[in-house]
């Protein structure tokens, strides 16, 4: 089975992760946000046993409205990288 989470992005399209994805700034990044408040490599998509996390790289993310340095990713889960950003998990 292969692990990964969809995301949907505030323009309502999607993008899919897997297990050493990473979110930034940078071109080659899994899912690349051109914004000036997300680092070059932001948060990377770790497999951890039998779940999906997001952990923090060169930059934090917000839990309803809560700084974090790492989450467990679940269905309906809202990741704001940066202040009025988010990403809804729609799927792991």
């Amino acid at each position: 089975m292969h692990a990964f989470v969809r995301f949907r992005l505030p323009d309502g399209s999607t993008t899919t992760l897997s297990p050493g994805d990473f979110i930034g700034r940078l071109g080659n990044a899994a899912l690349h946000l051109d914004d000036a408040r997300i680092s070059e490599a932001h948060a990377m998509v770790s497999l951890r046993g039998r779940e999906l996390k997001l952990l923090a790289l060169r930059g934090m993310f917000a839990i309803e409205g809560k700084p974090v340095n790492e989450v467990v990713l679940q269905s309906g889960l809202i990741v704001e990288p940066a202040r009025g950003l988010q990403l809804y998990v729609e799927h792991v």
